[in-house]
This record gives structure tokens, sequence and C-alpha cells, in this order.
């Protein structure tokens, strides 16, 4: 994992703005928990995007039954589908799969668990973020998938 508050460059500040963007994905989210935003770049440019939500056609919450929980806790009784698996059916629904190992992926905040699980799989290398979720398990399934996380 790469941590930086270095002098902001040209390519930094690319990498700065689409997580910008991410940010601003993300206030489309009513998730009552959390509000997370997305982006998957291939070639320089944003080919799908995600936030965390309802599943289609079913309504979000009313109430958060994770409230009293600790962050990243209890995510098997969310009813949300988090940013980035969103992102991935968003690409999905347009595009072959096999071109998703080609994406870097960038969140406004870093994956869980399950999201890195999910991120591995399908083959994506490089993710950035701008806000650490913390995971010792997402890190250590990214470390062992030669995923690398980038906290900006």
């Amino acid at each position: 994992m790469i941590y930086t508050n270095s002098k902001v460059g040209k390519s930094l500040q690319v990498h700065l703005d689409r997580l910008d963007f991410c940010e601003e994905i993300a206030k489309q989210s009513d998730c009552l928990s959390r509000h997370v935003g997305a982006i998957l770049v291939k070639d320089n440019g944003v080919v799908a995007t995600g936030f965390n939500r309802a599943p289609h056609n079913t309504k979000m919450c009313l109430n958060c039954i994770r409230r009293a929980k600790h962050s990243g806790e209890s995510l098997d009784i969310c009813k949300a589908i988090h940013a980035e698996e969103t992102c991935i059916l968003d690409f999905l629904k347009k595009y072959s799969y096999d071109l998703l190992k080609d994406c870097i992926l960038y969140t406004s905040v870093s994956p869980c668990y399950n999201c890195a699980k999910l991120i591995a799989d399908v083959g994506i290398k490089q993710v950035y973020a701008k806000v650490d979720y913390q995971s010792s398990y997402t890190n250590a399934i990214f470390d062992e998938a030669g995923v690398t996380l980038t906290i900006l």
C-alpha cells in the first residue's frame, strides 16, 4: 500500500481529479451508513461509475440495521450494494469481462474485504482511494493477488 502527500504533479493531479469525481458520484447514494463513489478507467477514459445503493427493484433502508456496529462489521446483513460492486456491474453491462483486468479502479473510500475479493477475482491490479478504510483483510488479499492500493 502506498500513501502520499507529495507535491502535486500533473500525473498526481489526474488521480486526485478522478477521486474528486468519485466523491461527486457518491452524492447519488441514499445509503444511511456511508456514501461511496467509484469509477473504472480504461485507456484514460471513464468507462463505468458506481455508488453504494439498494439493489434495483428494492427500496433503500429506512433505518440502518448496522448503525450500532463498528465499521466493517456485519456487512452480510447490509442491503446496500457497494460502490465498487455497482461500478463493476455497470462495466459488465457494456463491455466484456476480459477487459476488466486492464482497468484502474478509483473509489472515494478504499474497499472493504468483500469488495477487495471481487476486485482481485476480476483481475483489476490498480486501485486508488481518497480515504483509507484500514482493513488488514483488504490489504492481505490485495498483497496476495498483486493489487496495488494507493491512498492519496
